[in-house]
């Protein structure tokens, strides 16, 4: 159970609840970094997928026309954006997952 005051914070009572809702709910605040580079050819179109997926740490945009960045985002839309980048790409993106 789960029992919130009126006359405490809600920033002070998040914990608990968070707390006692992941025994009920798989809840994950993971987050994961991943080295993305895209090809000049779906760069654009890439680059709008992966600023909407998490935020952008670093980015540069190469010689050759491919965009390469730094991106964090959760954990649980990692698989979501290489599907999509994929399927854009037709497999010929390059995502490293960074520790």
């Amino acid at each position: 159970k789960v029992r919130v005051d009126p006359f405490i914070s809600v920033d002070e009572q998040i914990p608990n609840v968070v707390k006692s809702l992941r025994v009920i709910i798989p809840i994950s605040f993971e987050s994961v970094k991943l080295q993305i580079t895209i090809p000049a050819t779906y760069a654009g179109k890439g680059y709008n997928l992966v600023s909407n997926a998490g935020v952008i740490k670093s980015e540069s945009w190469n010689l050759d026309g491919s965009w390469g960045g730094l991106l964090e985002l959760p954990a649980q839309k990692r698989q979501e954006l290489y599907d999509e980048l994929n399927k854009l790409t037709k497999g010929q993106i390059r995502i490293e997952v960074i520790r």
